[in-house]
């Protein structure tokens, strides 16, 4: 397993927390610090994240769209 640290994780910060996000912010996001999962931050907590496989299912569908994944249910201070 690789660990990463955290200012090297595909972190997305918002000040609310939102449901669904546009494909062209994600997009910058990867192209930023490739990752197969994005992180949304409010508040310094982690409250959702989308994996490529939530924006490949969104691209049969709406991929101008994404919705932000809210089923986990936790992850260490650590990963």
């Amino acid at each position: 397993m690789i660990y990463k640290d955290r200012n090297q994780l595909a972190v997305v910060k918002t000040e609310n927390m939102v449901d669904e996000i546009v494909f062209d912010i994600l997009a910058h996001v990867i192209l930023e610090k490739p990752s197969n999962v994005i992180y949304f931050v409010s508040n310094k907590k982690l409250y959702r994240m989308v994996s490529m496989g939530d924006i490949a299912r969104a691209g049969k569908d709406d991929i101008r769209h994404i919705t932000i994944n809210k089923k986990f249910n936790w992850i260490n201070s650590n990963e």
